[in-house]
């Protein structure tokens, strides 16, 4: 359903400059929420309500579709989908990645919020391999390493080795979301965190 209303729009590949545009700040943590009431979003992180908005409700009634943010990288590296440097990874609003609730009480986090943490976590470490001056080869396995969680995040199942959950779930891909988006607004969001301006 996504790739048939994707047909209909005319696409351009987004730059740093438009996602920091669209962006409300950068990720400073790899915080999520806490799994208690009440419910909060860890600051800086993939929820923080300074870059999302004020939270209202419980992590899977989250609304908020507005506002993005972004993870900013240490050095471009070539897009994994279009080869246009890349320095600003978008972050997609909190209500297109809702934690999921089970009558058991426990809830499970959307794959696509452990994608962008797991990202923030190798570039936190790379920054501070680069500050250091760390030996080339060390700085190379890290950037292998973001290499890995960017494709993982663009198309988790067709990397060598998918991104999991704590619970060894693979973490569900932008383009696995694409394929199945039915909804206008939402595929817009999509393809923008894809790396994408989508016009009619």
């Amino acid at each position: 359903m996504g790739l048939t209303l994707a047909s209909a729009l005319r696409l351009r590949p987004a730059t740093d400059d438009d996602v920091r545009r669209r962006s409300a700040g950068a990720l400073s943590s790899d915080l999520g929420w806490s799994y208690r009431e009440p419910w909060r979003a860890g600051p800086g992180g993939v929820y923080c309500a300074a870059l999302f908005g004020p939270v209202q409700g419980a992590p899977w009634e989250d609304a908020r579709g507005e506002r993005w943010a972004h993870i900013e990288l240490p050095q471009p590296i070539p897009h994994p989908v279009h080869e246009t440097p890349m320095s600003a990874v978008p972050v997609l609003p909190p209500a297109w990645r809702r934690y999921r609730a089970f009558a058991d009480g426990t809830m499970q986090e959307h794959g696509l919020s452990g994608a962008y943490r797991g990202i923030y976590d190798v570039v936190r470490r790379l920054s501070r391999l680069l500050e250091l001056v760390a030996p080339t080869v060390v700085i190379d396995t890290e950037r292998m390493r973001l290499w890995e969680h960017l494709d993982a995040l663009f198309h988790n199942p067709a990397v060598a080795a998918p991104q999991v959950t704590l619970a060894s779930v693979p973490y569900e891909s932008l383009a696995v979301r694409l394929a199945a988006a039915a909804d206008p607004a939402e595929l817009t969001a999509l393809l923008f965190a894809a790396g994408f301006h989508a016009e009619a």
